[in-house]
């Protein structure tokens, strides 16, 4: 019991701190400021509650499968985002406005949050029944 715990807080916050270095490192080789660092986690918290509090009601989409397909197009979003992320940086030549990167960056951290918080609900409710 106690090595599932390790293994799932350690996928957890590796998880995050992979992205959120990434990214964070992205904004000091590009001298970008780091608020947007503030305005995602906050967002991603009252996205996150907002999700939380209707939790049961998503349930209930799609036959009973809605926490599926709220996960999959979660991670669909995050993966898209990253790939518009990637492909501005790699092939487009002339700069970009700062807001351009910074809202990018915030939809990724904002996108990953909420879907830990859906991760976080479904094991709990899995290791209930």
């Amino acid at each position: 019991m106690l090595l599932s715990s390790v293994i799932l807080i350690l996928q957890e916050i590796l998880e995050a701190s992979l992205i959120l270095s990434v990214l964070l490192a992205f904004s000091v080789r590009n001298g970008l400021s780091r608020h947007w660092v503030w305005w995602a986690l906050a967002t991603g918290v009252i996205a996150a509650c907002v999700y939380a509090s209707q939790v049961e009601r998503v349930s209930e989409w799609f036959d009973y499968v809605g926490q599926e397909v709220l996960n999959a197009c979660l991670q669909l979003a995050i993966c898209l985002c990253l790939l518009a992320f990637a492909a501005l940086h790699l092939f487009i030549r002339r700069p970009l406005p700062n807001l351009v990167w910074q809202t990018l960056m915030a939809a990724i951290v904002t996108l990953r949050h909420v879907r830990r918080v859906h991760r976080r609900r479904t094991r709990r409710k899995d290791a209930t029944c």
